[in-house]
């Protein structure tokens, strides 16, 4: 099992073991999570407000500073040393991924940090949302009877997000058929129950759990016209 840094503020849940991969789940408090490493690949997600602020070194020594925002998603690889200051309240999932998993199932995942926004992974890969959704619903309850769903919508989770970062950094993306089709009759129903209000574009991606830049590709792909338009 995976131990949390020592000398942070005490946690309501330990990692729970799913398959090839450790799950945390917690609602946290502001706190400080002191210089440390782990054997395994971290994905660490946070979600509004839930601000911190991070630093990693690379084996070649360099030293990165970083301040990651509700919404992104930050992956470190095993090894490298690192601390955490979390700045606000948030509900965060850490994932703690077997590196034997990572070589045998994602060998094209780069062997670097990187910071990569959740609405992208979201777009290639909808149920993301999803899976976030429920496991979130467990950050204020300690470890029991639930343990088991935490870990395998915890182990669901960590290989869906890693399939939409492959096809996110290796140009590999493309909406499943039948996605963007499916977006715009969702659109249509939004916007008939709303047919006396303005609606924002950001309003409608929000909703469908997409980012405006891809309603708006969507929309440009099937109707040759921007949102505003095509609500005109």
């Amino acid at each position: 099992p995976v131990e949390l840094p020592q000398g942070a503020r005490p946690f309501r849940r330990r990692p729970v073991r799913g398959k090839g991969v450790d799950v945390f789940v917690e609602h946290l408090v502001p706190n400080v999570w002191s210089r440390h490493r782990h054997d395994a690949w971290q994905g660490a997600i946070g979600f509004s407000p839930g601000v911190c602020e991070v630093t990693w070194r690379a084996p070649s020594g360099r030293r990165v500073n970083r301040r990651v925002h509700a919404g992104e998603v930050w992956i470190l690889p095993p090894g490298w040393i690192h601390s955490v200051r979390w700045r606000e309240f948030a509900d965060a999932i850490v994932l703690y991924i077997d590196p034997a998993h990572i070589t045998e199932y994602f060998p094209k995942l780069g062997r670097e940090a990187q910071i990569i926004s959740l609405t992208q992974l979201v777009a290639a890969m909808t149920e993301i949302a999803d899976l976030c959704l429920e496991l979130r619903r467990f950050a204020s309850v300690g470890n029991g009877k639930n343990n088991w769903r935490v870990a395998a919508v915890g182990t669901h989770l960590t290989a869906v997000l890693l399939e939409a970062h492959v096809r996110l950094t290796n140009g590999m993306f493309r909406p499943p058929a039948g996605l963007t089709a499916r977006i715009l009759d969702r659109v249509k129903l939004y916007l008939d129950a709303r047919k006396r209000e303005r609606v924002a574009v950001a309003a409608m991606a929000r909703t469908l759990g997409i980012s405006p830049r891809h309603l708006r590709r969507v929309f440009r792909k099937l109707t040759g016209k921007s949102p505003q338009e095509w609500v005109k």
